[in-house]
C-alpha cells in the first residue's frame, strides 16, 4: 500500500484517469477494482464467501460521473482499512480454518496469501503507470539506479540509519516497545491480568454469568422493586393498554440478548488454555450484533429496563433504568474502551473508527449512502 500511494502521489489527475489503450485500465480503475475486491473479500471475512452477493465486478471497470479522485481514493482507503481489520483481528487459531471464496474452500492462510498476490500484481501495474506518466520527474520508490552502493534506504524511500544496539544489546525499537508497555501499566490498563484460571473455569463462570446473572438482573430484579412499589397503570391486577408497549422493547432487548450469547458462544474455541481473570475479553469479537454497535449488551439491558419501566409503570424501576443508563454511558464504557485501546491498539481503533458505539450508520452503510 505504501508503494502505491507512493507512486499516486506522483500522478496529475488527468493522468490517474488516463490508459495506455482502449484494451488496458486506468490508475483509477485498477484502484476501483482492487478497492471492490477488498471489500468484497475482507468483509465478515471469517463467516461469509469471499464473493458477496452484493458486489457488482463489472462495475469496477467502469468509470461513474461521480469517480472523482477523492472519492476513488476514499474507497481506496476504505478497502484497506477492511483488510487490516480483518486481519488485525486473526488469531494463530485461525490460520488454519477453512473459508470460501467463489464457494472454493481456501485455509485462511491461503486465502490470503492469495489476496496480498492478486493486489502485489495490481500494485505493480499502478507503479508502471505512474513511472511511466511522471516520465523524467519520476521519484524512485526505492534505490535510484547506478546508486546502491552509496547508501541504504528504508522501506519509506528515506535514507536508512543502521539501528543502534544498547549496552545490553538490544536494539532500539525493543526499548521503544518497552517504555510503551510501562505507559500502559502506568496508566493502569495491563496487557494482561496476573491471575489466570482455566478455559473450563472461565467457560463455566461466563455460563453463570449469560444464562443466571443477566436474567436475574434484568428480568428478576425490575420485577421485584415493582412489586414493593406502586404500579401506574395498573388496575386490578391487570396492566393498561399502554403499559403493554412495554413487551416491543423487552422482546428487542431479549433477542439481541440471545444474538449476543449466541455469538460470544462461537467464540469459545479461541480462548487460551490459561484465562486473565480480567473484566476486559483476551480478544476482540466484531461479529455478529458487533458489526453494528460496539455495546450490543448494554444496549439489550438498556432495552430491557425500558421495556420493564414501561410495562410495569413504576417508578423505582424507572430510578433503576435511570441508573443503570447514568453507569454504562459515563463509567463503564469509556473504561472499557481505555483498556481496549491500550490492549488493542490499531485493532480497536480501526474497529472504532467502524462501528458506532451506540446506535447508527457504520462507516461502509454512510460511505454507500453517500455514494448511493
Amino acid at each position: 500500500k505504501a508503494q502505491a500511494d507512493r507512486a499516486i502521489a506522483q500522478t496529475k489527475d488527468e493522468d490517474f484517469f488516463k490508459s495506455l489503450d482502449p484494451e488496458a485500465n486506468s490508475i483509477a480503475i485498477i484502484i476501483k477494482h482492487i478497492a471492490g475486491n477488498m471489500r468484497s473479500r475482507w468483509s465478515d471475512f471469517l463467516t461469509s464467501d469471499g464473493e458477496k452477493s452484493t458486489r457488482n465486478r463489472d462495475a469496477e471497470f467502469e468509470l461513474e460521473s461521480e469517480d472523482s479522485r477523492e472519492n476513488i481514493l476514499a474507497i481506496w482507503e476504505d478497502g484497506w482499512s477492511k483488510v487490516f481489520l480483518a486481519l488485525s483481528a486473526l488469531l494463530p487459531v485461525d490460520l488454519g480454518r477453512t473459508i470460501t471464496i467463489r464457494r472454493e474452500p481456501h485455509t485462511v492462510l491461503e486465502a490470503i496469501n492469495r489476496q496480498l498476490t492478486h493486489y502485489a500484481g495490481h500494485i505493480g501495474q499502478i507503479v508502471l503507470l505512474a513511472k511511466h506518466f511522471a516520465g523524467s520527474n519520476w521519484k524512485t520508490l526505492s534505490i535510484p539506479r547506478g546508486q546502491s552502493k552509496n547508501f541504504d534506504v528504508s522501506k519509506d524511500g528515506n535514507e536508512y540509519k543502521r539501528p543502534q544496539r544498547t549496552q545490553w544489546g538490544h536494539h532500539q525499537r525493543y526499548d521503544a516497545q518497552m517504555n510503551a508497555m510501562e505507559s500502559i501499566q502506568t496508566t493502569g490498563h495491563k496487557v494482561s491480568s496476573r491471575i489466570t484460571i482455566p478455559r473450563w473455569l472461565a467457560i463455566v463462570l461466563g455460563l453463570l454469568a449469560w444464562l443466571v446473572g443477566f436474567p436475574l438482573g434484568h428480568g428478576a430484579l425490575p420485577w421485584a422493586l415493582a412489586s414493593i412499589t406502586t404500579r401506574f397503570g395498573w388496575m386490578g391486577g391487570h396492566p393498561a393498554l399502554w403499559n403493554l408497549v412495554g413487551f416491543i422493547p423487552v422482546a428487542v432487548g431479549t433477542v439481541l440478548f440471545i444474538w449476543t450469547f449466541l455469538t460470544e458462544l462461537r467464540q469459545v474455541n479461541r480462548l487460551p488454555k490459561k484465562v486473565p481473570l480480567a473484566l476486559t475479553p483476551p480478544f476482540l469479537v466484531m461479529r455478529g450484533p458487533y458489526r453494528f454497535t460496539r455495546n450490543p449488551m448494554y444496549i439489550a439491558e438498556f432495552a430491557l429496563w425500558l421495556g420493564w419501566t414501561i410495562l410495569y409503570g413504576s417508578g423505582a424501576v424507572l430510578i433503576g433504568f435511570v441508573a443503570l443508563w447514568g453507569l454504562m454511558v459515563f463509567v463503564a464504557v469509556p473504561r472499557e474502551e481505555r483498556t481496549l485501546g491500550a490492549l488493542f491498539s490499531e485493532t480497536y481503533l480501526h474497529y472504532k473508527g467502524e462501528v458506532p458505539r451506540w446506535l447508527g450508520t457504520t462507516r461502509r452503510l454512510r460511505h454507500e449512502f453517500i455514494n448511493h
